[in-house]
């Protein structure tokens, strides 16, 4: 189903204001990369809906993370005269983005994974089997829908 362009909008902003905030309270441009790279690579791995992607990827992500503050540190650093110490900043910086990606892709993939499983085996977050225990009715069925984080992923 597509989304509507106000929807859309709704969804970027909201989520890019935090996103920004956020950025500004870390103060720095390696770490806030870092970690939005980290981000990225678990909602990837998720494979959200298109509404969820546009809200975290685009929205909170894109703010959050900052191309043009790491340039800037780069830049300033060349200014300097600190060649050496720019140079060990882009290559960190795109090593260690690339790690996190990795990292947060594969972490974002497990979770996917463990998800299915566990609306497969159709239990309770604390184990029981749904028509037993937590969330069972007294005529023996669930009073408690499937859990509604997985109908995110």
């Amino acid at each position: 189903k597509d989304i509507s362009l106000k929807n859309q909008l709704f969804l970027v902003c909201s989520a890019a204001i935090p996103g920004a905030l956020l950025r500004d309270q870390l103060n720095s441009s390696f770490l806030v990369n870092i970690l939005g790279v980290f981000f990225m690579g678990c909602i990837a791995g998720l494979k959200l809906n298109s509404r969820a992607q546009l809200f975290l990827l685009i929205g909170f992500c894109g703010s959050f993370t900052t191309f043009s503050g790491w340039m800037m540190d780069v830049f300033a650093l060349i200014r300097g005269g600190f060649l050496f110490q720019a140079s060990l900043l882009i290559g960190s910086t795109l090593m260690f983005g690339f790690l996190s990606l990795t990292l947060g892709f594969l972490l974002g993939k497990t979770i996917k994974q463990l998800f299915r499983l566990y609306r497969h085996r159709m239990f309770d977050p604390f184990g029981a089997p749904m028509n037993e225990g937590i969330g069972a009715s007294l005529d023996g069925e669930s009073s408690v829908n499937v859990p509604l984080v997985a109908e995110l992923v």
